[in-house]
């Protein structure tokens, strides 16, 4: 069995730095889509402000998102390719640790983001803007810990 250590070592750590960049870019155009197609009145006396920052926001969530999802899902392919070849054990703690890590830091976003949910629905933010959120914070979530508990039965 070939080791290579650091080379599967950092590739697993390009993983959960892109994964949690995509999380996060995911779930802000999730966001600005919403604030830009359900309209809130109290908001339009600084409309034009705010539509230009949505759009500034929704471009930077859309370049983080294009380029860190595919060098994410490049990365678990290598990594896939590694096990199956043999050239990395699948009983090495460092896989396990980089699936915890990149649970937590997903966890956190999603905490954080639940809070500033519940923030802005207490400042008057529309009860459809915060449930549609809602519902995106909710899809994450179970798609990260189901796709990463599927990823651990798989590879084990």
């Amino acid at each position: 069995m070939k080791m290579h250590r650091p080379k599967y070592f950092f590739l697993r750590l390009l993983s959960v730095i892109t994964l949690i960049a995509a999380l996060w870019s995911f779930v802000a155009v999730a966001f600005d889509i919403i604030d830009l197609q359900i309209d809130d009145p109290t908001f339009r006396t600084e409309y034009s402000y705010q539509f230009q920052n949505l759009q500034d926001s929704l471009r930077v969530g859309l370049s983080f998102l294009i380029v860190m999802f595919p060098v994410y899902l490049g990365t678990l392919a290598l990594l896939t390719q590694a096990y199956k070849k043999k050239e990395v054990s699948k009983k090495d703690v460092t896989p396990g640790w980089f699936v915890y890590a990149s649970i937590f830091v997903a966890s956190i976003i999603i905490l954080i983001s639940m809070v500033v949910l519940v923030n802005n629905l207490l400042d008057g933010d529309l009860t459809l803007r915060f449930l549609s959120k809602l519902l995106v914070l909710f899809f994450v979530s179970g798609s990260i810990f189901g796709y990463h508990l599927w990823y651990a039965k798989k590879t084990q």
